[in-house]
């Protein structure tokens, strides 16, 4: 998908870091962006949003 011009930014509500520990490790792998919404809440989103 970046080839495409595309970025994937997943937003998770922070229960998905702590029991999905696998599927997080899987996702790292594979998606551009992964944030919780404590990250959301500090500007991570819009500094990702402006830089790409």
């Amino acid at each position: 998908m970046k080839r495409a011009g595309f970025y994937f930014i997943w937003i998770t509500d922070g229960y998905g870091w702590k029991k999905g520990q696998n599927q997080m490790d899987k996702a790292f792998a594979k998606i551009d962006y992964i944030l919780n919404t404590k990250f959301v809440r500090l500007g991570l989103l819009e500094k990702i949003i402006k830089e790409i």
